[in-house]
């Protein structure tokens, strides 16, 4: 029996905004059906973070949140980077995704330093992205899913992204044709995007291969536990993912 998996929360009452806080429920759900104890951790933003955290997350937040985040989050920056080192996973989305990097646009635009985690640039764009958005990534069969509203464009800076935008903006760009169009990033131990959903809720084939990259190889799910695929089918059906083949 493997010891307790471990998920971290970062700063729930700033990075909570679009129910990301339901992606540790369902990795902690989608490791206990197999037999994996699991445990969420919330860290608030006046606590340091835990430091034997398995998975760590980051949420999306509004601008002054977002900020906020950040700032306490660089006290935590050299536990957070050394749970990375050990095999740790970070799973940030939106905000979160903005704050790992070098920097990210502040309430009126002013750029605001971010963890300096991966080597990308957030800039603000000239109006917000908002909608539906359909993912194919080389990580899966079938394309990924979810709901974006940001205002911030993200440079990858060479960075390998999550996947490539069938629908939707993804990270954005203001001159970017829609074949072009990219979200995410995946860099080391750490995996970001700008879905919402929660993300995982709404694919849980991106959870068991987070799940995975801490405990390697997952058995199925037990019967009875086919609803969570079926829902993300009937998603990738009404975005039309079929027109875009696989």
């Amino acid at each position: 029996m493997m010891s307790t998996l471990q998920i971290v929360v970062i700063h729930p009452e700033l990075l909570g905004t679009y129910g990301d806080i339901g992606n540790a429920r369902v990795l902690a759900h989608r490791a206990r059906v197999r037999g994996i104890p699991a445990e969420i951790i919330f860290t608030p933003h006046n606590q340091p973070l835990p430091t034997t955290g398995d998975i760590y997350l980051l949420g999306g937040g509004e601008d002054r949140a977002q900020i906020a985040s950040v700032e306490a989050l660089r006290s935590s920056l050299g536990v957070l980077g050394g749970a990375l080192d050990r095999g740790a996973q970070l799973f940030a989305v939106c905000a979160g995704l903005q704050i790992i990097g070098e920097s990210f646009p502040g309430v009126s635009g002013e750029i605001i330093a971010g963890l300096g985690l991966v080597p990308i640039v957030s800039l603000p764009g000239s109006d917000r992205i908002v909608g539906e958005v359909l993912v194919k990534s080389d990580l899966f069969t079938e394309p990924l899913t979810g709901f974006e509203n940001h205002r911030g464009r993200t440079d990858l800076g060479g960075l390998s992204p999550l996947g490539r935008v069938l629908v939707g903006g993804g990270n954005g760009g203001e001159a970017i044709a829609i074949n072009e169009r990219v979200d995410g990033l995946v860099a080391g131990n750490i995996l970001a995007t700008y879905l919402h959903g929660p993300a995982l809720a709404r694919n849980p084939v991106l959870a068991d291969h987070l799940l995975s990259r801490v405990v390697g190889a997952l058995p199925k799910v037990p019967e009875g536990e086919e609803i969570a695929e079926l829902l993300a089918l009937e998603r990738r059906r009404a975005l039309g993912a079929a027109n875009f083949g696989k």
